[in-house]
């Protein structure tokens, strides 16, 4: 019969172990503050506000507001202006 104890307390020694080799853990790695939190959440909602608009035209079939959706000339110019940029 195998000694599942010994078996156990060996692999979370082991991990342990792998850890601490790793080095010791850095809370906040890439210096994010309250603020970028809080941009980042409002974007994150600022999102889900226009998918439930979007997700509601589709479901009643009232395109009328869907010209709010689609960039100007200048949107498209600027994203792909940014885009070769970066690439």
């Amino acid at each position: 019969m195998i000694d599942t104890t010994n078996f156990a307390a060996d692999t979370a020694q082991m991990t342990i172990d792998s850890l601490n080799a790793l080095g010791q853990m850095v809370t906040n790695p890439y210096g994010f503050t309250s603020a970028d939190i809080a941009f980042a959440q409002a974007k994150i909602d600022t999102a889900q506000q226009i998918y439930d608009s979007l997700s509601a035209m589709i479901n009643t079939g009232n395109f009328s507001n869907l010209s709010n959706y689609i960039p100007s000339q200048a949107e498209i110019t600027a994203g792909q202006t940014y885009w070769n940029g970066e690439a």
